[in-house]
């Protein structure tokens, strides 16, 4: 006869949490067979809990959470003769703030980045755009830019685009 998994615990000392990014670690507490895990997730604002892993792993990483945030999870076993109970809960509080840099992967070719990803050279006399390395969801955020040469002809603009947006015109242009 089988019994249902009694509810796993989490591993608080390898629980991490970096930038907008937290990794959860958990293990059974019994020798009850498990096939296998569901970890649940609120909003970060202490709204509902949500799904975000199920599998036989006993560590997730959930990246792209919401900064200056503390996220609750729990997660529960499950085997042929039902569910576990769900665990004690932890809270894991994303980065207060990021730093940015620049993704080169989301630019064109003919725009260089130097010096960590932070500066940018380009003799293009078109429109381009590159993106950061960090989104945004919500919230209040600050940066800074130094513009420390720029030809008589050059426009540089800086803004806030989607991932999605066309990179071979200048933000906030629309295409005919």
């Amino acid at each position: 006869m089988f019994l249902a998994p009694a509810p796993p615990a989490f591993l608080i000392e390898e629980c991490i949490s970096e930038r907008n990014v937290i990794t959860l670690v958990w293990q059974p507490t019994s020798s009850i067979p498990i096939d296998r895990y569901t970890l649940e997730l609120d909003d970060g604002a202490g709204g509902n809990f949500r799904k975000v892993y199920r599998g036989v792993e006993t560590m997730c990483t959930v990246e792209g959470l919401h900064f200056r945030s503390v996220y609750r999870a729990r997660v529960k076993a499950h085997n042929q003769a039902g569910e576990s109970q769900y665990s004690e809960r932890i809270c894991l509080q994303t980065s207060d703030f990021t730093w940015f840099h620049l993704d080169i992967h989301t630019s064109v070719p003919e725009i260089l980045l130097t010096n960590g990803n932070r500066t940018v050279t380009s003799q293009l006399s078109e429109d381009r755009v590159i993106l950061g390395s960090t989104g945004l969801s919500r919230g209040v955020h600050y940066w800074e830019f130094t513009v420390d040469r720029c030809d008589p002809g050059g426009q540089p603009a800086f803004g806030i685009a989607r991932y999605d947006c066309n990179k071979e015109i200048m933000l906030g242009e629309l295409c005919n």
